[in-house]
């Protein structure tokens, strides 16, 4: 934050396309059935978190076993990526939660009788098939998530890695990936066989997509509307930013062979950027710009490109790159977790 600022960038700037990974997980988790496996994790979590000793017995279990880690982590309302530290560290210690709410259902406690449906909500096949699905889609997302609340990420590097991320989905949407889902899932409950919801005819309050097998059921009702929400929302939010850098990168060492096609959107970056200045000026320095980098071919960020642009030689291809590294990608380093006054 300190570096941007030092080039005289305007905060409110870095705040205007906030959340918006945010966003397209939150939209993405729409899908009824990994709706509702979320706020089966969150009630599960929350069990155990608000009894010291409800909790004390889970990580005695944990630890009895010798498992990696031995407490669950709260499911934060904003911040996605600590979501998916807690999928990832629910789904690791599964199996241990499960044996702890059958010791707990055992109890005299008042509790019991949360502990008995909390116990059977986790054992659906529902609830473990899409806790596995959104563990291994949010791999895919993590990553970006904690890039994307650094200071020194730029707009380019961010939407090359979008591209990726949405190509993984379309390859991994295939029955050979689903496979090894159902077949971690089975493990996961120690069955040989997963079973799927009843469904009739005149049903309208889930999804009553039809199928012959419960591994079909679920491959078209989870699944596929998942990763095909993740697609679609990934193009919708990030699409924008697409649209921005378009012919600012041409300004890139890497994209200066291409100085055709950046001579014809300079009168657009003129006019949107610098509409004060004349034409034929930023053409001309253009050309300069072009024969500094010719026979250079690095690839350096935005960034980079900008600290090395000498103000004084281009000054209006300065301005520009300072526009193009600046573009917001996320929010500041300092925002809190909530961002709304209590209650």
């Amino acid at each position: 934050m300190q570096r941007l600022m030092a080039y005289g960038l305007d905060l409110e700037m870095l705040v205007g396309q906030a959340h918006t990974l945010n966003l397209v997980l939150a939209h993405s988790c729409e899908v009824s059935m990994i709706r509702n496996c979320i706020g089966t994790v969150k009630s599960v979590i929350n069990f155990f978190r608000q009894s010291a000793l409800r909790d004390g017995l889970l990580k005695e279990a944990a630890e009895s076993i010798g498992a990696s880690h031995s407490n669950l982590i709260s499911l934060c309302e904003t911040r996605w990526s600590e979501k998916h530290l807690a999928i990832e560290r629910f789904a690791e210690m599964y199996s241990i939660v499960f044996e702890t709410l059958q010791v707990l259902q055992n109890s005299s406690r008042d509790y019991a009788s949360q502990a008995y449906q909390l116990r059977l909500a986790i054992e659906s096949s529902q609830f473990v098939i899409s806790l596995l699905i959104m563990r291994k889609v949010f791999s895919y997302t993590s990553n970006l998530n904690k890039v994307l609340q650094t200071i020194n990420i730029d707009l380019i590097e961010t939407c090359k890695y979008v591209n990726s991320i949405r190509k993984t989905f379309e390859e991994i949407q295939n029955d050979e990936e689903y496979l090894k889902i159902i077949i971690d899932a089975k493990t996961l409950m120690g069955t040989e066989s997963i079973q799927a919801p009843r469904v009739t005819a005149r049903q309208t309050g889930r999804n009553n997509i039809p199928a012959d097998t419960a591994e079909i059921y679920y491959k078209r009702n989870i699944f596929y509307p998942f990763l095909d929400h993740m697609q679609s929302e990934l193009a919708a939010r990030f699409s924008q930013h697409h649209e921005r850098i378009g012919s600012l990168r041409l300004l890139l060492p890497a994209f200066i062979k291409d100085e055709n096609r950046a001579l014809n959107n300079l009168k657009e970056m003129q006019e949107m950027y610098l509409p004060n200045e004349n034409i034929e000026n930023v053409l001309s320095e253009y050309r300069l710009w072009c024969i500094k980098w010719k026979e250079n071919n690095e690839e350096l960020t935005a960034i980079e490109t900008f600290e090395k642009c000498n103000k004084h030689f281009f000054p209006l291809i300065h301005k520009l790159l300072k526009i193009l590294a600046t573009l917001p990608v996320s929010t500041s380093t300092a925002e809190r977790s909530f961002s709304t006054l209590k209650s």
